[in-house]
């Protein structure tokens, strides 16, 4: 795993760093940025988290540069570091997964650590594609999963394909997380990606359209909102 932290005071940042590296039990990658020049370097498509600061320098706003962010790297996470509580009901216009308040102090950081653990694990799966073969499956970035001859490919926001599994999609989605629908026979689709259902199809964050059967509509339908309803 990635992460970066971005705060422009040098020392705050050193001081994160090295109360994060002891809580996770494997090795982690955790660089520190303190300009803006030296975030935009350090982050990118292979980034999981930022730990971004929220009042930078001269001014700025780290909560602007963390949605400039999650539009080239919609995979990308945040964690949000402030000292000033007069932010709290902004910073979950980007959707973080936590946020520290400074100064640190290691309980904090730990308990953060924590919900971080459980959002990530929660976005990955363990598949068996072919015999003696076990793969664990990163699926936050997976828009969609297609069924294709005999095989599924598990596509991102430019529809690329992140993976191809020979494996049928009823074998698949007891592994999937809840945001996850089957709405078709040949797909099955992420409603964290989902900006509108229509009759017959869901429309992705992409613009991709996703067909939705007659048969599978109605339960699609009540997934989507039940869905909706948990975001609230």
């Amino acid at each position: 795993m990635h992460f970066v932290i971005y705060d422009d005071q040098p020392d705050a940042a050193a001081s994160l760093r090295s109360m994060l590296l002891p809580l996770f039990p494997s090795p982690v990658q955790v660089d520190c940025a303190s300009t803006l020049a030296q975030a935009q370097t350090l982050i990118g498509a292979q980034t999981d988290v930022v730990f971004q600061d929220i009042q930078l320098e001269h001014s700025q706003n780290g909560i602007d540069f963390a949605r400039k962010l999650h539009q080239l790297f919609p995979r990308l996470k945040f964690v949000f570091i402030t000292a000033f509580s007069e932010y709290y009901e902004e910073i979950f216009t980007v959707d973080p997964i936590a946020f520290i308040q400074k100064p640190f102090r290691q309980e904090g950081v730990r308990l953060c650590v924590e919900q971080l653990e459980r959002h990530l694990h929660e976005q990955q799966i363990i598949v068996s594609p072919t015999k003696g073969h076990i793969q664990t499956l990163a699926l936050s970035d997976v828009f969609y999963i297609e069924n294709s001859d005999r095989r599924l490919l598990l596509r991102t926001a430019d529809d690329a394909v992140k993976y191809t599994l020979r494996m049928r999609m009823s074998d698949i989605e007891p592994q999937l997380p809840v945001s996850f629908v089957r709405c078709h026979h040949s797909f099955c689709v992420n409603l964290e990606q989902v900006t509108e259902l229509r009759r017959f199809f869901f429309i992705l964050k992409n613009g991709r359209e996703i067909p939705v059967s007659s048969r599978r509509f109605a339960q699609a339908r009540e997934q989507y909102l039940t869905f909706l309803g948990s975001q609230l």
